[in-house]
């Protein structure tokens, strides 16, 4: 799962939810799991940009709050737990106004979905 690995290192999936999508998903030939990461790594890249635009444009950061809101959602559907809770405090920081800190968050959270979409490709392939 999302917990640490053998080596102390936090894993980008929690694989009981990557399991219980694939087995919910029965035999046909992509499945839910398969949809559903289809779906997310359409959406991700353009949701980062909308995300990225908000913060450094000076939009509203209830904008920016939405935004990190529904990348959350999207995260927490297919496990990946640590992404997830890295848009949490990037929401919270949004609501707080806190447009620094949240700019701070963006390259972690960069990071994060980089990390994420390789590990939804190797799952695909499984």
């Amino acid at each position: 799962n999302a917990a640490d690995n053998s080596n102390g290192e936090v894993q980008p999936l929690d694989k009981d939810v990557i399991e219980s999508l694939r087995a919910f998903g029965g035999e046909d030939n992509k499945g839910i799991l398969g949809e559903l990461i289809d779906l997310f790594r359409a959406d991700i890249p353009i949701a980062l940009a909308e995300l990225r635009d908000a913060l450094q444009n000076h939009d509203t950061l209830v904008a920016a709050g939405r935004i990190s809101h529904r990348m959350k959602g999207s995260s927490a559907i297919l496990g990946a737990v640590p992404l997830s809770e890295s848009l949490q405090s990037m929401e919270e920081a949004c609501r707080r106004g806190e447009r620094a800190t949240a700019l701070l968050m963006l390259p972690t959270i960069e990071e994060q979905i980089a990390t994420v979409i390789q590990a939804l490709r190797a799952e695909q392939h499984r």
